[in-house]
């Protein structure tokens, strides 16, 4: 049964690692670069990335736990990007009880100075990159003891 577990394991990696692919194409287009300048940056063709964004343009059907596995490194890229600091997931996907219609919550810290519409467009952002709504919370925004119980269950990305 070793080997069984070994062979899904694998398989799992495989899904992940497709995703993130995906994610990291979505990336790139939601923070500008068109299509032709990722086929140059990646060496296929244009078409070939047309063709991948538009097998991805649903991720709904995505488990948000598997989803936020797969984007976590992307995430942090963009969060790193844009001057934001330790992002974290908290809530259902973070307790790993999350369901297939669990929203995604995230933690992260702004930059000093950052305006209500910045932080909107980074929650949109990575709204466009996950191709579903999140929420989105900056740390220390809530009330004092909400903001501890978010900080508690956290899980850095």
């Amino acid at each position: 049964m070793e080997l069984l577990a070994d062979y899904l394991g694998a398989r799992h990696d495989e899904d992940v690692a497709r995703l993130r692919r995906v994610l990291a194409l979505r990336a790139m287009v939601a923070t500008g670069m068109s299509q032709r300048e990722i086929a140059t940056a990646l060496g296929i063709s244009q078409p070939a990335v047309s063709q991948q964004l538009r097998t991805a343009s649903d991720l709904s059907s995505v488990h948000p736990e598997k989803l936020i596995e797969a984007a976590a490194p992307v995430l942090r890229r963009l969060a790193e990007d844009a001057g934001y600091g330790r992002l974290a997931v908290f809530g259902s996907v973070a307790r790993r009880q999350a369901g297939q219609e669990s929203d995604i919550d995230l933690l992260v810290e702004a930059p000093e100075g950052t305006s209500s519409f910045e932080f909107i467009r980074f929650k949109q952002l990575l709204e466009r990159v996950l191709g579903r709504q999140i929420d989105l919370v900056e740390s220390g925004g809530l009330k004092p003891r909400l903001d501890d119980d978010i900080r508690r269950e956290a899980v850095l990305l």
